[in-house]
């Protein structure tokens, strides 16, 4: 049974694995997949960049790389699609496709496959960066939670 991770954005603090970190929480999550399932990874990388960023964050085992490239006749999004199609076509077990991006989430969904979406702290909506927003005053947090209760009663 196979799991397959978009690695960029996912795994990778953005989408230039040149430049980008993994998130903190990357290897850990890497390590509970690879005890359990085949890990195919898909990246926009070139194949020695996926595997230099890879190896350098210590998640090197992989069953397989597959690799977007701007010739391909699919968006990058539609090709993460296709690639699942392609796996399930193949009569792979697919047991989830990860990523942190809704558009292929819901077309892999529509293929009959689980998927997981890696939702990270800084994309979440209401979130926000204490360096660039001043906090709200508590009164105008109690007044909008008193507002949101009293429209339950």
């Amino acid at each position: 049974m196979i799991v397959v991770v978009s690695i960029e954005n996912t795994f990778a603090q953005g989408p230039d694995l040149k430049t980008a970190a993994a998130y903190r929480a990357s290897r850990p999550f890497y390590e509970a997949l690879k005890g359990a399932y085949q890990l195919v990874g898909l990246s926009t990388a070139t194949e020695d960049i996926a595997r230099w960023w890879l190896k350098r964050e210590h998640m090197g085992e992989w069953a397989m790389l597959r690799l977007w490239t701007p010739d391909s006749p699919f968006s990058y999004l539609e090709w993460k699609v296709q690639e699942v199609r392609e796996f399930l076509s193949a009569g792979w077990e697919v047991a989830f496709y990860i990523d942190s991006d809704w558009s292929p989430l819901m077309a892999v969904t529509r293929l009959g496959v689980s998927t997981l979406r890696v939702e990270h702290a800084h994309n979440v909506p209401g979130w926000r960066d204490p360096e660039t927003t001043a906090p709200r005053p508590w009164s105008e947090v109690a007044a909008t939670v008193e507002a949101i209760h009293a429209e339950g009663d």
